[in-house]
């Protein structure tokens, strides 16, 4: 049963991503407003508000998540003494790091205007590594928490929906300093939903 749950999910997020991309490649569907929305944001900044985000973007970066899985499946390896956290850290990580290398350039896709960012930032826009990342590691963790360490239901569902909370405000923070267009998050997040499906 939960591998057939598992096949659903990662069958529909591949879906997902594939319409995102279809969208972007096409200037169609909700690739039309990405411009629009950025703008949007970028005249809505105060200095506060992209003090806070430019943390969040840190907090979330790609190499953050890699020291939190780094630390979490550590622990939890030699809190219960067993490799499995280690080899589903590995495989998590790993994994998204290349799906996301090889989908940044097979998409191509370059970055919001230069006059709309708040962060420097280079390379391509779609997915969003931070998104895809964030969207990874941080649900893996929670599962390997829950699964290792935690044990009452509140706990477990209060750490899911930091979980979400983290993701959601990671994705955000990027679209807010124009360091990405929201396809470019909503497709990073496509695509670590798949690959959570078949890692976790």
């Amino acid at each position: 049963m939960v591998a057939v749950a598992a096949f659903v999910a990662a069958a529909m997020s591949v879906l997902a991503l594939a319409c995102v991309v279809q969208d972007v490649l096409r200037d169609t569907g909700f690739a039309s407003s990405d411009l629009a929305v950025v703008r949007v944001l970028a005249g809505s900044r105060t200095q506060i508000s992209m003090w806070v985000m430019r943390w969040v973007t840190t907090l979330g970066s790609p190499a953050a998540m890699c020291a939190m899985a780094i630390v979490v499946c550590g622990w939890l390896a030699w809190r219960c003494r067993v490799l499995e956290p280690v080899i589903v850290g590995v495989v998590g990580v790993g994994g998204v790091a290349v799906f996301d290398t090889v989908m940044k350039y097979m998409v191509a896709r370059s970055r919001p205007p230069a006059v709309l960012r708040a962060v420097a930032v280079d390379g391509y826009s779609f997915p969003s590594g931070h998104a895809s990342f964030s969207a990874v590691v941080i649900p893996l963790c929670c599962a390997l928490i829950i699964r290792w360490a935690v044990r009452g239901v509140w706990a477990r569902v209060g750490l899911w929906l930091l979980a979400l909370l983290l993701v959601a405000s990671d994705g955000f923070s990027r679209v807010f300093l124009g360091a990405h267009y929201p396809t470019d998050v909503l497709g990073g997040w496509a695509l670590a939903g798949a690959w959570d499906a078949v890692v976790l």
